[in-house]
């Protein structure tokens, strides 16, 4: 699985970059704002090669981990072709990634300083079924003190957004209209389209993303 917690500084930097419609998003400056975004993260100097950001770029576009972003090369430059489209607004599908993600953040617990992460292994614990220890709670950074009040939780954020609902939407119409014209299609589609409609939204990449943020 492509996930470590510098690709996870990359997906989030390639995101916001993509995301802006006022900057152009060549090679170039892709290798420098990942470059600059490890570095920070890191506390010393690094550069990200081109063919890191060209195969975080695959990814991106493809279903590895579900974000099948719309990125496109046009006059030079990357972008999304669907206007307020974000990784950040991608479901979590797969039991198998989100243990993935927890490991990953227990290893690397140390290396971040956000106070929500240990709540967000809790909760991403509950799901996995994946034990987190409570020793992660004895750092004083990470003391029940600190804990998000329930309104200011980033958990609450896990109803899909607009983006989302319109995909929604979407397929189930296309659901409704193979379901009235079944001549038209193989039988195996239809089961193919129940299945995709509704698939279970187990967590977000979102809360990920906002998990690592220093």
């Amino acid at each position: 699985m492509p996930v470590n917690l510098n690709s996870l500084v990359r997906y989030k930097t390639l995101d916001k970059c993509l995301s802006n419609p006022f900057i152009k998003c060549t090679i170039e400056l892709l290798i420098e704002k990942c470059s600059q975004s490890i570095s920070d993260s890191k506390g010393f100097t690094t550069t990200v090669s081109e063919r890191t950001i060209r195969e975080d770029i695959r990814i991106l576009r493809s279903d590895i981990l579900g974000f099948n972003a719309p990125i496109v090369f046009d006059g030079g430059a990357y972008h999304y072709s669907e206007k307020n489209f974000s990784i950040f607004n991608t479901p979590i599908y797969q039991k198998e990634l989100l243990i993935d993600i927890q490991n990953l953040l227990v290893d690397n617990l140390k290396l971040l300083d956000n106070k929500k992460l240990p709540y967000l292994l809790l909760e991403l614990s509950k799901i996995t079924g994946k034990n987190v220890s409570k020793a992660l709670f004895d750092d004083k950074k990470f003391s029940s003190e600190n804990k998000p009040s329930e309104d200011s939780s980033i958990f609450e954020k896990r109803m899909p957004n607009k983006y989302l609902e319109e995909r929604f939407i979407y397929i189930n119409k296309l659901k409704n209209y193979a379901l009235h014209n079944q001549n038209k299609f193989r039988n195996k589609l239809i089961p193919n389209l129940f299945k995709s409609l509704y698939k279970k939204e187990l967590f977000s990449w979102e809360l990920i993303f906002e998990g690592i943020s220093n």
